[in-house]
């Protein structure tokens, strides 16, 4: 059995799900295969806010040292730690000092790079670069979930669909995730629910972090 995740955007919110969903992969999946889509008709890691074909005349608001998409012991977090290097680190300058916005977008990249090289075994990142422009209901004759017909489920049977093979979480703060709580543990939340992972395995706290 395979299950599909499709991250629409490919900036820093979105190489952040990418880095953590392939880092906790091999601890919550109950299943031994996983297709990451990550859709942005830009590149990957900078997306179009930190795209590459900017000025080095525009600099970023933040120094250098305080810029990172990497976890470390100052995350709280109960998922892996992965630990890499800061922008000031990547770049080899002065960390006090401010980098421009197409150097910034070459560490993005890095970060992103990174994470589906360090995805475990049956995880595959598949990068479209297109434009999510609707979400449309399905007018098909027939809709094949693992050879079911989901159209012709139930309440109960969209309920086991609903979050176990098929979810939408928006990358807009103010309609997805809750501030005060981390990106793990609410993932953990859904596949608990869901009986993806017994409830006895979720760990309170799995998530990541990003500064800058």
């Amino acid at each position: 059995m395979s299950a599909a995740i499709a991250v629409v955007g490919a900036g820093p919110t979105g190489t952040c799900l990418v880095e953590r969903i392939c880092a906790n992969a091999a601890d919550l999946l109950g299943w031994p295969s996983l297709d990451v889509h990550v859709i942005d008709p830009h590149p990957p890691g900078g997306g179009r806010v930190w795209r590459h074909d900017q000025p080095d005349l525009l600099w970023m608001n933040s120094t250098a040292a305080d810029v990172t998409l990497f976890t470390d012991e100052s995350v709280r977090c109960e998922g892996p730690i992965r630990p890499g290097p800061t922008l000031a680190e990547w770049l080899g300058c002065d960390p006090g000092g401010f980098a421009s916005r197409p150097a910034q977008n070459g560490y993005l990249s890095h970060v992103f790079r990174q994470a589906v090289a360090t995805a475990p075994r049956g995880v595959r990142v598949h990068v479209h670069a297109a434009r999510a422009v609707d979400l449309a209901e399905v007018t098909a004759s027939r809709f094949a979930v693992n050879g079911r017909d989901a159209l012709r489920f139930g309440t109960r049977d969209r309920r086991r669909l609903r979050g176990r093979f098929v979810g939408l979480v928006f990358q807009d703060a103010l309609t997805s995730f809750d501030p005060l709580r981390t990106v793990g543990d609410e993932i953990a939340e859904v596949l608990a629910t869901h009986d993806v992972v017994p409830r006895a395995a979720r760990r309170e706290g799995r998530g990541g972090g990003a500064r800058g």
